[in-house]
């Protein structure tokens, strides 16, 4: 009988069947064989069980190349030491981030490719931490390997990896991720996706975000089916690439953050030739999901063969492991939104806007529970917004050195998104944290940007802050689009006035941008975008 694999580190031991991995870099293409994906694994083992790094050992994580951050990745967690994940430190920004992390944790050591290590040394160059090359840590040896056994005291409940989440609205955090967690998470989206050793998963999504992490680095050896990763770089410039590589390989599942849909339509031109009846799921997650920019994706593919139902809106976070909640196979349940309550401080007027557009998130997975509670954790029911929370073996142990007194309440993960059960299926309709009190109401950030969207098809980041100093509450707009210097002034006020009509808010200051700050898997950074605008102290509209 098989062996059950209840910890991550057996997925390395050859209990699973391994596939090709396919790595699309602009200019050439790597494929992984089976046999070189364990052999490359085994070699860099090797050479950690040489130098004693396992048993907890914090390892952060600085390689750009995908292959070799697969391959340590997978080694590290084999030798039960514990990756901390985070991207490459290209900026001032994500290295400020690198040096706390690194304050944080100071019995730590960092590893990095030839790229990661001339960046840190760029941007760091009295980092504290041991800055270690990765090349000498691979050992062929076959003489010196330690038992694995005696070497990996892991347990289910132990933490897996730490990896940071995206930090669009605030500072990026550690979440520990334990083994039960994500295999977890593989067994059940395994089960729900009817994944089979015959799929094909194909994503363009880092490998340093849960997103590609789990969905399309560890699932993929789990079933024991084919993974295709692009480079990141790839979609940013030719989004249509992401089509034509799916075309190509034939895959079966694949994914990308609501913004995508729309820049692939944006793109899309009559040239466009690729056959897409091979995809069965497209996972939409990441960031809120706009209905009308689903069916606008939909439509436009239909005349290429792609399924009606193919796109799924999903919801989960690093903190749960990855989604916790699928609309599979895909509906759109009727509801009377005149029926909706509230149980906590939310002002109905942003169902008002958001009803058109109101996506059905789905149902919860096997083994996970749901409550919506008010700010007293008490159980709301059905048709109440209020504060979303989970329950279940998905959660992770809280955020590393962070108190985390209230990221639980009574064993409930606290979201911070808001939302509404409607039967056993969710809705969300914004996020704590982007709720902004001004002129005595709650104003919720997503309804401004989902007012621009809907007036100008454009992305938007619409950014709160109160100024103790002034006595003021202020609300910035940032739009990705690309304005002459003899209209910005005209759009400006012309934007100010639609949104004080549409919602009585006045903005003190819009800003267009055509090169928003993103985090790693395209999503603003509300933070930096405010900080920058701060620092360069822009003029501001008269109030």
């Amino acid at each position: 009988m098989k062996q059950e694999i209840i910890r991550l580190d057996q997925l390395t031991m050859g209990t699973i069947k391994y596939s090709d991995i396919t790595l699309i870099q602009e200019k050439e293409t790597e494929i992984i064989s089976s046999d070189s994906l364990w052999r490359g694994i085994h070699e860099y083992y090797n050479g950690l069980v040489k130098s004693n790094i396992g048993n907890g050992k914090k390892v952060i994580l600085q390689i750009h190349s995908k292959k070799e951050f697969i391959l340590l990745f997978m080694a590290l967690i084999r030798t039960g030491a514990c990756p901390i994940i985070l991207p490459v430190s290209m900026t001032k920004n994500s290295a400020n981030m690198l040096q706390k992390i690194c304050s944080d944790n100071q019995d730590a050591i960092i590893m990095a490719d030839d790229m990661g290590k001339v960046c840190v040394q760029t941007l760091l160059p009295d980092i504290k931490l041991p800055l270690l090359s990765i090349k000498e840590f691979v050992c062929q040896d076959e003489n010196i390997e330690t038992d694995y056994n005696d070497f990996s005291d892991n347990i289910a409940d132990d933490v897996a990896f730490v990896i940071y989440s995206s930090g669009s609205t605030s500072e990026p955090k550690g979440v520990m991720v334990t083994h039960k967690g994500v295999i977890r998470m593989l067994q059940e989206t395994a089960k729900i996706l009817g994944l089979t050793k015959e799929d094909v998963l194909l994503s363009w999504l880092p490998v340093e975000h849960t997103f590609g992490l789990i969905y399309f680095l560890l699932l993929p050896i789990y079933v024991g089916c084919r993974q295709v990763h692009m480079a990141t770089s790839m979609f940013a410039e030719n989004p249509l690439t992401w089509l034509e590589q799916i075309n190509h390989y034939r895959a079966t599942v694949t994914a990308g953050p609501n913004f995508a849909y729309q820049i692939v339509l944006n793109n899309m031109t009559e040239n466009c030739h690729w056959d897409l009846s091979c995809l069965r799921y497209i996972l939409n997650g990441g960031e809120p999901i706009s209905k009308k920019n689903l069916h606008k994706f939909l439509d436009a593919n239909k005349q290429y063969q792609l399924k009606e139902n193919c796109l799924i809106p999903i919801y989960g976070m690093t903190e749960t492991s990855g989604a916790v909640v699928l609309n599979v196979p895909y509906r759109e349940p009727d509801i009377d939104t005149k029926q909706v309550d509230t149980g906590i401080d939310f002002d109905l007027k942003s169902i008002d806007i958001l009803k058109n557009d109101l996506v059905c998130q789905g149902k919860t997975i096997n083994g996970c529970s749901i409550r919506v509670v008010d700010d007293f954790n008490r159980d709301l029911g059905q048709m109440k917004v209020g504060n979303i929370q989970f329950k279940g073996e998905f959660l992770c142990k809280g955020y590393l050195n962070k108190d985390n007194k209230d990221l639980f309440a009574d064993g409930w993960l606290c979201t911070g998104d808001i939302g509404f059960l409607s039967g056993q299926n969710l809705y969300i309709v914004g996020r704590k944290k982007d709720m902004f009190f001004m002129h005595g109401k709650n104003i919720y950030m997503r309804d401004i940007e989902q007012i621009i969207f809907e007036r100008y098809g454009v992305r938007s980041a619409a950014c709160g802050e109160n100024n103790a100093m002034e006595e003021k509450s202020k609300i910035y707009l940032f739009m990705e689009l690309e304005i002459s210097s003899a209209e910005y002034t005209k759009k400006k006020k012309e934007i100010i006035m639609f949104i004080q009509g549409e919602t009585g808010i006045k903005l003190s200051d819009v800003i267009f941008k055509d090169d928003m700050f993103m985090t790693q898997v395209g999503k603003f950074s509300k933070a930096e975008l405010l900080k920058k605008y701060k620092k360069q102290n822009c003029p501001e509209v008269n109030s």
